[in-house]
C-alpha cells in the first residue's frame, strides 16, 4: 500500500510502497542525536528503525497488547487521555476474556448473553496482528527499493528495524491486537470444551458459536506461511505436512488434536532457524503452550500463541537487520543515482508533488543573496546558496516559506535541527542575562568570564536538560534565574552571599527579554546564533564538498564523537570546585562553539546531499528554463501563475526527456 509523507504544513512527498518509517533523532543542546521520534506518516507504520539500546540479541519483549498470564491476560488499564474508541475496545476485550473462561468451564449454554458483547466475536480482526503481508516490507526486495531507508542510511550508521506502536494509532493497534487474542481465546475454549466433553455440538449448536467468525484456520495458515519464509527451502515440505490446516481443524473439531505435540515441533523448527540467544525464550513459550493445553486454560494458551507470533516477528526482524548491515555500504554508495532515478520517474508521472513551490523557494533565496550589497562583488555557487537557505529554515523569527517538499525525507531531521538551534539561542540568552547582571552588581563593565559561563550552562543543563522550560520567555523557571544570579555573584568572588531580591528580579527580566524574539534584544540573540551558524555551515560545506556519501557519513560521526564531551564539567558549589571546573574548560575558550559546530556539520550534510540529488534534476533545469520564459524578478510575486505556467510546461517536457 503506497503511503504519503507530510513534508511541511501542506503537501506530500512520495513514499515507497512500504509500511516502515525511520525514527528521527532528536538533537540535544549540542546538536547531537537522542532517540525520540516524530511521526509524519499519514498511515501508521508497522515498523520503525532505531539505534539499538544495549544489545541486538537482548531477550525480546512481549508483542503488542501482551501481559503476564498470571492475572487476567488481556485486562487493560485505561490511561487518562486514552482515545474513547480504544477504551471501548478494552471493555469489549475484558468481556470476551470472561466469556472464554465460561466456555472452558463447560457453561457455554448457560451464559447470560446480555452481559456479553457478542458483536465483538464478529467485528474483531480476522487476521493476527503479525501477518505475511505486514512482514513483507522486510523482504530484501522491499529494502533495496526503499528510497527513505537509503536516504536515512546516510545519516545513521546503525539503522535497524523494530515494531512500531508509537502514538495514538499505535495505541489503537495494540487495543485491536488485545481484542483479537481475546476472541481467539474464546475459539480455543470451544475446542477445549469439545476435547473434554466429546461434544462437538457446542461448535454449531450454541447461540454464541453461531455468532462466531472462526479465526483459527487463518492463524494456522499465517504461522505456516511465515515459517516458510524463515527456514531453508528444503524444509518447506516438512512445514506443509506438519501444519496441514485442514487436518488440524478436523482434529480440533473431533477433540483429538494434540496441540502439545504441535508446540514441541514448532519449537524445534524455530530453534533450528533463529539465533541461539532466542532459544531460552522459545523454550519458555513452548512450555507455556503445553501447560495451557494440559490445564485447559484458553487465555493462557492464547497468550502463548501471541508470544509465538512475537518470536516469528523477531526472527524476520533479525534477518532484515542483518541484510541492512551487509548492504549498508552498497546502498549508501548508490544513494544519489537511486534517488535521482526514483524521483525523476515519480515527477514525470505524478502531479501530487509540488515542485513549483520548491523551485520558487530556491530562486527567491538566490535572488535575495544576489541583491545583498555585501555579495555584489562575490560569486557564490548554487550549492552555497542552498546551504544558506537550509539554515534559514531553522529560526522561528524569520518570515520564511514552509519547508519545501523536496526536503520530505529530511522533514523530521530539520525539525530536530530547529530545536537544537533554539537550544543554542537559549544558551546565548542565559549568557547575556548573566553578563548584564554581572555588570550591574560590579557597578562597571567587566571582561567576559568564559569559565563561569561554561559552568553556568552546565548547571542549567542539569536542571533543564532539553532547555524546553527555559525557552518559555514569558515565565522562565525560577531555578534557572537563581543559577544565573548565583553564577554572577560567584564570578566576582562572592561565594557565600545569597542573591538579593532586586538582583533576582533583574536577572528574571533580562532573561525574559533575551528569550523573546519579539523584542529587539531577543531578535539580536537569535540573529547572532544564526550568523555564527551560517559561517560554520559554509565552512563545513567547503570541507565536505570533495567527499563521497560514505566519507561524509563517517566524517559527521567523527565530529559528533570528538566534540561530544568537549567542555564537560562537573557540578561546583564552592570556591575550590569553581576553580577546578574553570581549569577543565580552560582549553575551550570559545564557549558553545564546539556544540554549534556539530549542528553546522549536520546541516551542511543535509544541504550537500539534498543538492546532489535535487540540483541536477530540479533546481538547475528550472533556473535554465525560467530565464528563457520570463524575468526572474517576477518570482518575487509568489502567485504570478500565468507566467509560471509556461515554465512549468517547459520543465515538464524537459523532465520527461530526462526520464526517457
Amino acid at each position: 500500500m503506497a503511503e504519503e509523507m507530510k513534508t511541511g504544513h501542506t503537501g506530500r512527498l512520495p513514499a515507497p510502497s512500504s509500511n516502515h518509517q525511520l525514527t528521527t533523532q532528536t538533537c540535544d543542546e549540542s546538536g547531537q542525536s537522542a532517540g525520540s521520534s516524530t511521526q509524519k506518516l499519514l498511515v501508521q507504520p508497522t515498523y520503525t528503525s532505531h539505534r539499538p539500546q544495549n544489545s541486538s540479541h537482548s531477550t525480546p519483549t512481549p508483542g503488542p497488547g501482551s501481559t503476564s498470564p498470571a492475572s487476567d491476560v488481556h485486562q487493560t488499564i485505561k490511561p487518562p487521555d486514552e482515545d474513547p474508541r480504544t477504551a471501548t475496545l478494552a471493555m469489549r476485550t475484558e468481556r470476551i476474556v470472561r466469556l472464554a473462561k465460561f466456555i472452558a468451564s463447560g457453561c457455554a449454554f448457560n451464559i447470560d448473553l446480555q452481559h456479553i458483547d457478542h458483536t465483538t466475536l464478529k467485528t474483531a480482526e480476522l487476521e493476527p496482528p503479525v501477518t505475511i503481508d505486514s512482514l513483507s516490507e522486510l523482504d530484501i526486495e522491499r529494502i533495496l527499493s526503499d528510497p527513505k531507508l537509503r536516504h536515512d542510511l546516510n545519516f545513521d550508521q546503525d539503522v535497524s528495524f523494530r515494531p512500531n506502536y508509537d502514538g495514538e494509532r499505535g495505541m489503537r493497534k495494540k487495543a485491536l491486537a488485545r481484542q483479537y487474542w481475546a476472541v481467539l481465546a474464546v475459539e480455543l475454549a470451544f475446542y477445549m470444551h469439545v476435547a473434554i466433553r466429546r461434544d462437538a455440538t457446542v461448535l454449531t449448536g450454541s447461540s454464541i458459536s453461531r455468532r462466531m467468525v472462526w479465526r483459527l484456520p487463518r492463524m494456522f495458515t499465517t504461522i505456516r506461511d511465515i515459517l516458510k519464509t524463515l527456514v531453508r527451502s528444503e524444509d518447506a515440505d516438512s512445514i506443509d505436512q506438519n501444519l496441514d490446516v485442514d487436518l488440524l481443524m478436523q482434529q480440533l473439531e473431533n477433540g483429538v488434536c494434540d496441540l502439545a505435540s504441535v508446540a514441541e515441533w514448532l519449537g524445534l523448527v524455530i530453534k533450528g532457524s533463529c539465533s541461539p540467544v532466542r532459544d531460552a525464550f522459545v523454550s519458555s513459550v513452548v512450555e507455556q503452550m503445553k501447560h495451557s493445553v494440559a490445564a485447559c486454560d484458553p487465555c493462557s494458551l492464547s497468550f502463548a500463541i501471541e508470544q509465538l507470533f512475537s518470536i516469528l516477528e523477531i526472527m524476520k526482524l533479525d534477518v532484515a537487520n542483518h541484510q541492512i548491515r551487509n548492504l549498508r555500504l552498497f546502498m549508501i554508495g548508490e544513494t544519489i543515482q537511486f534517488s535521482q532515478k526514483y524521483f525523476v520517474q515519480y515527477l514525470a508521472k505524478s502531479d501530487k508533488f509540488d515542485r513549483r513551490s520548491a523551485c520558487i523557494w530556491f530562486r527567491q533565496r538566490l535572488n535575495a543573496h544576489l541583491r545583498h550589497p555585501a555579495n555584489a562583488s562575490t560569486s557564490v555557487s548554487n550549492l552555497h546558496v542552498l546551504a544558506r537557505a537550509t539554515v534559514d529554515l531553522l529560526p522561528f523569527y524569520l518570515d520564511l516559506p514552509r519547508i519545501p517538499h523536496t526536503f520530505g525525507f529530511d522533514y523530521d531531521r530539520l525539525l530536530e535541527y530547529r530545536a537544537a538551534f533554539h537550544v543554542h539561542c537559549a544558551r546565548e540568552a542565559i549568557v547575556s542575562a548573566f553578563t548584564a547582571l554581572r555588570n550591574l552588581i560590579s557597578r562597571k563593565p567587566v571582561p567576559p568570564a568564559l569559565d563561569s559561563e561554561s559552568l553556568l550552562l552546565h548547571r542549567i543543563s542539569q536542571l533543564d536538560p532539553s532547555f524546553s522550560r527555559t525557552l518559555c520567555h514569558y515565565q522562565p523557571p525560577d531555578e534557572v534565574v537563581l543559577e544565573i544570579a548565583r553564577a554572577a555573584y560567584e564570578s566576582i568572588g562572592s561565594f557565600d552571599s545569597l542573591p538579593a531580591a532586586e538582583d533576582f528580579d533583574f536577572a528574571f527580566g533580562e532573561l525574559s527579554t533575551f528569550l523573546n524574539v519579539d523584542t529587539s534584544r531577543g531578535a539580536e540573540v537569535q540573529a547572532k546564533v544564526w550568523r555564527s551558524l551560517q559561517e560554520l555551515v559554509q565552512h563545513e560545506v567547503e570541507r565536505m564538498l570533495p567527499m563521497d556519501e560514505l566519507e561524509m557519513l563517517n566524517y559527521c560521526e567523527r565530529v559528533s564523537q570528538s566534540s561530544g564531551s568537549a567542555g564537560s564539567v562537573g557540578m561546583a558549589t564552592g570556591r575550590r570546585e569553581l576553580q577546578r571546573a574553570s581549569r577543565q574548560v580552560e582549553g575551550s575558550p570559545n564557549r558553545g562553539l564546539e556544540s554549534l559546530s556539530i549542528l553546522a556539520t549536520k546541516v551542511a550534510h543535509v544541504a550537500l546531499l539534498h543538492w546532489r540529488v535535487w540540483g541536477p534534476i530540479l533546481y538547475e533545469p528550472f533556473l535554465e528554463i525560467e530565464e528563457d520564459t520570463f524575468d526572474v524578478d517576477d518570482l518575487d510575486d509568489d502567485c504570478a501563475a500565468e507566467q509560471q505556467c509556461g515554465a512549468d510546461a517547459a520543465f515538464d517536457e524537459d523532465l520527461e526527456c530526462r526520464r526517457e
